[in-house]
């Protein structure tokens, strides 16, 4: 195995080990070796990373890396009692790519699924409370690619949740492979992240997580604070042991009286808990009231209606706005704000919808179907349409969408690009020439779309029906 550079690895783990006491390194760096070997991406990867890291902490952070497969652990490698320790560190960074959810594979087995199994039996457990107040995992994925749906939910199964990585992922249309360092400056205009970003995000999440496993215990339980002092304090510990061993006698008491002691006490408190149950005001939790007006000189736009979609954390509302001499524009406002702001590049925009992240928005303009983050930058075209009616987005990936208003089923495409597939069929014995406005149910599997059958007005036989992405199921109707 190696480091950052050949080293005798014994002799590191003693030199540098660990910020926390009885772990042998801070970082283990998991990956596939097939990965690294068509431009040395993960090694440059931990280089960039190790300087950031000098630049972040005060202390040095130890990490391991399996930079020469030749000399260290191969795929078919048996695990020993020298990775085991290896394993014993504090946070665990596997690089997520198109390969690496192999049930198979020595990564997959052997580093990251045993990781798990470590972690979750030492003296932190896999989720750690960060100095913020929210809970981390100590598992950091990195990820290169993205993925498909069957990986993602692999991941997910292991990791008990939902993947939260940090992407180094080139996001093009038509493209999938890891984002260089030299994309910031010959690419800017295509690729949604920066390199030196994702670098310095990578960073400050492990310094997060670090600090939480600092701060996690730091402050005993006052036994165990007089059993730590006792042999400064010996006459405090015999105080407190005193006073934890009194003994106190229970008088006697006539079964009879005892009896109706015990069955007053009973009613009384049941009467005090009806009373609180049924004096005590209901509050209307789920119920908000919100007026947002159209931002100045401006006017929503209201053709076909779905121009706004509210994000499914709740917080950040998206609409199309025109002016006066009809230029339009996606806008995003927080909930709580009192203006929003337009995202350039959006010129044209129709019909928004949120990815299930509440990171990204979707929508249709110049006979695309795009995406661009709410919090502005670039949009990225994923595909051509004709002109669409809506669109939604589930947890893996998967955008389910109209791309033709008239004549067309919903067709499926991957969020990061590439060629759509036809998902539905019109129903010609209900007259349908139109599926429009679908919407993935909880899951991601399911969705609601409309069955349209009068071209430019209300059908008698329309209706919304459910299908899913398994094409072997029937759709059903849900309204009519």
């Amino acid at each position: 195995m190696a480091l950052l550079k050949p080293c005798n690895y014994e002799l590191l783990s003693l030199t540098m080990p660990s910020i926390i006491p009885g772990y042998a390194y801070d970082i283990f760096i998991s990956y596939r070796q097939k990965d690294n070997k068509y431009d040395g991406w993960i090694t440059e990867f931990v280089a960039n990373l190790k300087k950031e890291l000098e630049a972040t902490f005060k202390e040095d952070i130890s990490i391991y890396f399996d930079e020469n497969p030749h000399d260290g652990l191969l795929e078919t490698h048996d695990v020993d009692d020298s990775l085991k320790e290896k394993l014993k560190c504090l946070i665990f960074i596997p690089i997520i790519s198109q390969t690496y959810c192999d049930p198979k594979s020595f990564a997959w087995n052997d580093e990251f699924r045993a990781f798990l199994k470590i972690a979750a039996a030492d003296a932190y457990g896999l989720k750690i409370r960060i100095p913020n107040g929210n809970t981390a995992s100590r598992v950091l994925p990195i990820r290169i690619h993205e993925l498909d749906s069957t990986d993602k939910k692999l991941l997910e199964t292991e990791l008990l949740g939902p993947l939260r990585a940090i992407d180094f992922t080139f996001q093009s249309a038509g493209v999938n492979r890891p984002l260089r360092p030299k994309d910031d400056e010959s690419s800017k205009g295509q690729t949604q992240n920066a390199y030196r970003d994702q670098i310095n995000k990578t960073a400050n999440a492990i310094k997060e997580i670090i600090a939480g496993l600092q701060g996690a215990g730091v402050s005993p339980s006052p036994l165990e604070s007089v059993e730590a002092n006792k042999e400064s304090n010996p006459a405090e510990v015999q105080r407190s042991r005193a006073k934890t061993k009194r003994n106190f006698k229970i008088p006697a008491v006539n079964p009879l009286l005892g009896f109706k002691l015990l069955s007053i006490a009973a009613t009384l408190a049941f009467l005090a808990l009806a009373f609180f149950h049924f004096t005590e005001p209901t509050t209307d939790l789920q119920t908000y009231r919100s007026i947002i007006p159209a931002p100045p000189k401006k006017n929503y736009t209201t053709s076909f209606g779905g121009h706004l979609a509210l994000s499914p954390d709740g917080h950040l509302m998206a609409f199309v706005a025109n002016d006066s001499a009809g230029k339009t524009l996606l806008w995003v406002q927080q909930l709580n704000a009192l203006s929003g702001q337009a995202l350039n590049g959006t010129e044209g925009a129709t019909f928004p919808f949120w990815s299930p992240d509440s990171r990204f928005i979707g929508f249709f303009a110049g006979d695309k179907l795009k995406k661009i983050e709410a919090k502005g930058g670039p949009s990225q075209v994923i595909c051509d349409v004709t002109n669409g009616r809506g669109g939604t987005w589930n947890e893996s990936g998967i955008i389910t969408f109209c791309p033709n208003s008239a004549l067309s089923q919903l067709f499926t495409v991957a969020a990061a690009g590439g060629q759509p597939v036809a998902l539905t069929r019109l129903d010609t014995s209900r007259n349908q020439f139109s599926h429009r406005w679908p919407y993935f149910l909880p899951g991601g599997k399911h969705f609601l779309y409309s069955g349209l059958t009068a071209v430019g007005g209300v059908g008698k036989e329309d209706a919304v029906f459910v299908a899913s992405l398994d094409t072997s199921f029937t759709p059903r109707l849900v309204i009519k």
